[in-house]
């Protein structure tokens, strides 16, 4: 997973790369990340997050 804040800290962007990556099949995947939909697979995604008075993240 990588992590990368806004210049003003405002915002933090996650990348989840690669979910449930060492499963051999669908059926074995510990998640189904991002929709949790049966047959749907796991997929790499970005996530943004920001808090709602504006002022920087984890602060």
């Amino acid at each position: 997973m990588r992590r990368h804040f806004t210049p003003d800290g405002a915002t933090l962007f996650l990348s989840v790369q690669h979910p449930s990556e060492d499963a051999e099949t669908l059926d074995k995947a510990q998640s189904l990340w991002p929709d949790f939909k049966d047959g749907q697979p796991p997929r790499p995604s970005v996530v943004a997050i920001r808090r709602m008075d504006g002022q920087p993240v984890g602060v």
